[in-house]
């Protein structure tokens, strides 16, 4: 949405002007579009409109968080509701990032007793994907996800600390199918199958989920300055957990938001997995999504089968680098002591067949 049609929108609803200014009325469509998920847990994935009312709990949040009344709230959604459900957000990206603290406060203060959170995690569907569902019907009507179950969880970032959040999975009834945020069970299979893209919060636990960017923050920690799972959750916990959250946090909140070892193993192993199975689909050396026990003793267990698979496949040439060459890991000679390596690199290195089989002969 741009100015123009914000403009258009309060001569339309003069009104409006009694109870927001301009900042205020962007930070209203922003809860909104925050809220959008939530919302669309309401109605059929079929629905492209949005409702007509606004549940109890959001209207009292509104009203609470932007200090308007109730039919305020109301009056301001009717007027706003198809800027906020048909158009990106006015700068959310933007404006949550450069100024976190404000939402985040608005939740914490008068979201989380209501079951509204910064952070709310649904399925990537609304209709059921399983394959064999697919082929059982193609209607989809008949694969409409449904049935939510919610629960409260702990929501790691990298950019404001640990925060709270809450996901939902929802059910197909057709083929009996729970889906999560990350990924879907059936009820007579013992698996857990990821979807294809690698999430941007991943769900390393049943009340934890971690950003991908902290994941990879991470792995960055271990590899370029050799830090240890304890050290990362230390530093974690010391540097990046914010004050101003934890202070008006409810003390049933706060206990669950300091970072473990198991969390950072469980985020560091799991997110790799999924990265890495996306690249090898990508590339054609898979043809399945990530598949993990889902009645496993820990995450730790649920994990192993995959890892010691993957680095099964990494023995040897299935390491990217494995006919890497260059001046600094290896020099090649003739038996007369005349360096050849820059003939290979001159020639295509080791992706010529040629060189390879010329290298293959070579005494080094």
């Amino acid at each position: 949405m741009d100015l123009p049609e914000l403009v258009q929108i309060l001569c339309q609803y003069p009104a409006l002007t009694t109870y927001f200014s301009l900042d205020s009325l962007v930070v209203f469509i922003n809860l909104l579009q925050i809220l959008k998920p939530t919302l669309s847990l309401q109605q059929s994935s079929q629905d492209t409109d949005p409702p007509d009312g606004l549940p109890l709990n959001v209207v009292q949040f509104l009203a609470q968080a932007l200090s308007i009344p109730d039919d305020v709230v109301l009056f301001a959604w009717a007027a706003l509701k198809q800027i906020a459900w048909s158009n990106p957000p006015i700068a959310l990206v933007d404006a949550v990032r450069t100024s976190p603290l404000l939402y985040i406060k608005l939740f914490l203060v008068h979201g989380l007793s209501r079951g509204l959170a910064l952070h709310h995690f649904l399925p990537p569907t609304r209709v059921c994907i399983d394959p064999a569902c697919m082929k059982d019907t193609e209607d989809p009507q008949q694969r409409e996800l449904s049935e939510p179950k919610t629960h409260p969880v702990t929501v790691f970032t990298r950019d404001v600390g640990a925060i709270p959040g809450f996901t939902t999975s929802l059910y197909c009834r057709n083929c009996h199918t729970r889906y999560h945020s990350n990924y879907y069970i059936h009820d007579k299979a013992m698996k857990r199958t990821y979807y294809f893209a690698t999430p941007d919060f991943v769900q390393i636990a049943q009340h934890v989920l971690m950003s991908a960017s902290l994941c990879e923050h991470f792995a960055n920690m271990m590899v370029f300055s050799w830090t240890s799972s304890t050290n990362c959750a230390r530093i974690y916990n010391e540097s990046i957990t914010n004050a101003e959250i934890q202070a008006i946090l409810p003390p049933v909140h706060a206990k669950n938001l300091s970072m473990t070892v198991d969390d950072v193993l469980n985020g560091f192993f799991l997110f790799s997995l999924l990265l890495d199975r996306q690249e090898r689909m990508e590339r054609g050396d898979y043809a399945e999504p990530l598949q993990l026990e889902n009645d496993a003793p820990s995450q730790a267990e649920r994990l192993r089968p995959a890892l010691e698979a993957r680095n099964y496949l990494m023995v040897g040439p299935g390491q990217e680098a494995w006919s890497h060459v260059c001046n600094l890991c290896a020099w090649v000679s003739d038996d007369h002591g005349t360096i050849l390596l820059g003939v290979l690199e001159a020639t295509g290195g080791l992706e010529n067949r040629q060189n390879r089989h010329l290298l293959a002969k070579m005494p080094t």
